[in-house]
């Protein structure tokens, strides 16, 4: 395990230890479901690419190539 410092003004460090004392819980355990919560919050799609998604089921918007190299130069890659 690895240890994490963080700076947080004297107020919310209170408001943590009082919170997580009431629910029964650790600041440390309180930090890790809030860092696993966040990823899993930014693992949800946002409306582009929902909408990316949805034109790429009815095939709108696709754009084909013979080659990688083609795709590669249209998409200035090379």
């Amino acid at each position: 395990m690895t240890r994490l410092s963080i700076d947080i003004p004297n107020e919310l460090h209170h408001f943590l230890k009082v919170h997580t004392a009431h629910k029964n819980d650790t600041i440390m355990n309180f930090v890790r479901e809030a860092i696993y919560y966040k990823i899993e919050q930014e693992k949800e799609l946002n409306a582009e690419s929902i909408k990316i998604l949805e034109e790429s089921a009815k095939s709108l918007n696709i754009n084909k190539y013979s080659s990688y190299k083609e795709m590669y130069k249209k998409l200035n890659l090379i």
